[in-house]
């Protein structure tokens, strides 16, 4: 019996799946940040190998069992990073062959239908990524404005500041954003959310929560809300079509896969806006909802790089045995 092992390891958190080559989800561990550009490379190994300890321990088999260890890690993003992750992994000695990609390759196989298609993250940070029929993938570098990038929460909050207070001072159009942020972060004008921002007193974790309002705002009929959501929807549908072009699936039925909080926003908008600028690069693309945790992604890859089919019958096992807490 042939097992392999799915790794997701992000910047708050990493999931371990087990499973064997009939797709039975045999033991799940968590552990703590898998990223190493935030605690460090100790830290993030310790994380990734305390959760595959726990999923070993509840599959009740070990290490040496395991055909492919397949990881997705944030922060494997450079030649460099994959230079110094790929021996560390394989040092931990978590099965006999370490297969290591970009996070957003085992969330673009968590969404998808088939081993191919493209992955927009918009959660906390922005990234995409993208998969062809024969195996050619693509990440972007997803390194912030260094890399070119614009989108993601934590842009999205400073953008909805911005219109806060370019509203309060006569540079912006009014917005009902101003009474929704200052009642969410507490603070009676916009003028003292300037200072309490200025002097640090928002925590960044605290100011990511006025980004459901964005979209709250929205469907009040709030132009600039709207207009902001609107140019996020053609950055992520630029990007998206981007990654198609390049990698030659203009004539394609691309699946592309929305993850990310950002995507958990309430109103069509943002999908509408995706969807109308990818469809002028692909026209038969069609966007998808991932029903699973990204570390699912990570078990299909690994099965597939063991031979194993992904046929209707495994995703039925994976269904029946799948813990409820990677059901989305």
């Amino acid at each position: 019996m042939a097992y392999v092992l799915g790794i997701d390891g992000g910047a708050s958190k990493t999931f371990v799946l087990v499973a064997d080559e009939q797709g039975r989800l045999l033991g799940f561990g968590r552990g703590g940040p898998g990223n190493h550009q935030g605690p460090g490379l100790e830290a993030a190994l310790g994380a990734i190998e305390g959760a595959t300890q726990e999923a070993l321990a509840g599959a009740g088999i070990a290490s040496e069992q395991v055909a492919v260890v397949s990881c997705g890690l944030a922060g494997a993003d450079l030649p460099e990073d994959f230079a110094m992750l790929q021996p560390a992994l394989e040092g931990l000695a978590l099965g006999r062959r370490v297969e290591l990609r970009n996070d957003t390759q085992v969330a673009l196989r968590a969404g998808t239908h088939r081993p191919w298609g493209v992955v927009l993250i918009c959660g906390t940070g922005f990234n995409a990524a993208g998969r062809t029929p024969d195996g050619r993938e693509l990440s972007y570098p997803a390194l912030g404005w260094i890399s070119g990038d614009w989108g993601g929460g934590g842009m999205l909050a400073t953008e909805i500041v911005r219109l806060v207070m370019r509203a309060d001072d006569g540079r912006g159009a009014p917005t009902v954003l101003t009474d929704l942020v200052l009642a969410a972060l507490n603070r009676p004008s916009a003028y003292e959310l300037m200072r309490a921002l200025y002097h640090k007193q928002i925590e960044r974790h605290d100011l990511f929560r006025i980004v459901p309002l964005l979209f709250d705002a929205a469907l009040q009929g709030d132009e600039p809300a709207q207009d902001l959501i609107a140019r996020l929807g053609e950055e992520l549908g630029v990007s998206g079509a981007a990654i198609i072009k390049r990698l030659d699936m203009q004539a394609l039925p691309v699946e592309v896969v929305l993850g990310g909080s950002v995507f958990k926003g309430a109103g069509p908008l943002l999908a509408d806006s995706i969807l109308q600028t990818v469809h002028r690069t692909a026209p038969a693309a069609v966007l998808v909802r991932p029903q699973f945790e990204p570390v699912v992604g990570g078990v299909l890859l690994g099965l597939e790089a063991a031979g194993v089919i992904a046929d209707e019958a495994l995703y039925a096992t994976l269904h029946a045995t799948m813990p409820a807490e990677l059901v989305r």
